[in-house]
């Protein structure tokens, strides 16, 4: 029986959805394979992989190898794979709202209004529920590794769809003098630079809960700058997916 409920079945179907949201976008028709322990009889995963994801448009098979699959990688997959990366990460949700409910206490405390960097930061935590990531989980997070501290991160949001986005931020100086120009230069690349470093930090961290883990950064002249193409293209379908849902959501409730 095919159930969302099942720990075993949830992990099975995550490593996929991960799999195909971690594959580089331009690399089009390709085949990937994933391998997997033999917990599952093969004609139950053969089940599992009609109803789940064949279902939905997405090509996955079982290799002749018995602990592997293959995922037929199209234009389409990645769009297509969304919806079944909600609907499996739903019995996490609960935990992501009480962090939600937690962590926007804290910020309360934490915030100072008539400091720049904090205003900006305020508005950057609206503007993320507005776009599909509005759980938020984290702010001043620790980052270490092998017991050494790198610093801390800034922001951390969760999305239903299973995928997590940390945003790193800086405020910069907008005096229009040659230094400052070149200074903010220098401070958006930088930023951007830790944005890829705590994004590795943040996968290791939410390893066992999200699907996927992104990255961007975010200065007070510039919208976000996700770490790379592939972290863009997911952010921009979430927030597609998003609007639409709440978009029909908010006709049903009309209509009724």
């Amino acid at each position: 029986m095919i159930d969302i409920d099942d720990e075993n079945q949830r992990i099975f179907v995550h490593k996929i959805c991960s799999k195909i949201l971690s594959h580089p976008l331009e690399q089009i028709d390709a085949i990937l394979s994933i391998d997997h322990d033999d917990y599952y009889a093969h004609y139950f995963i053969d089940e599992l992989l009609q109803e789940v994801f064949q279902s939905e448009g997405v090509k996955v098979t079982q290799h002749y190898n018995p602990n592997s699959i293959c995922i037929d990688y199209q234009m389409d997959t990645l769009n297509d794979t969304l919806p079944i990366c909600k609907e499996w990460f739903q019995p996490h949700i609960e935990d992501l709202k009480r962090s939600d409910k937690r962590t926007r206490k804290e910020w309360e405390k934490h915030y100072e209004e008539d400091h720049p960097e904090y205003i900006m930061k305020n508005e950057l935590i609206k503007k993320t529920k507005k776009i599909g990531f509005n759980y938020f989980i984290d702010f001043e997070w620790n980052t270490e590794q092998d017991n050494h501290h790198y610093g801390s991160g800034d922001l951390i949001f969760g999305s239903d769809y299973g995928v997590y986005i940390i945003i790193e931020t800086e405020w910069l100086n907008k005096k229009d003098s040659a230094h400052a120009r070149r200074s903010r230069i220098d401070a958006r690349n930088k930023v951007k630079h830790q944005a890829q470093i705590y994004k590795q930090f943040a996968e290791e961290k939410f390893k066992n809960k999200a699907i996927k883990v992104i990255g961007a950064s975010y200065t007070n002249d510039s919208k976000l700058r996700f770490v790379d193409n592939q972290d863009e293209e997911i952010a921009k379908m979430i927030e597609k997916h998003y609007r639409i849902y709440y978009k029909a959501q908010s006709k049903h409730i009309y209509l009724n």
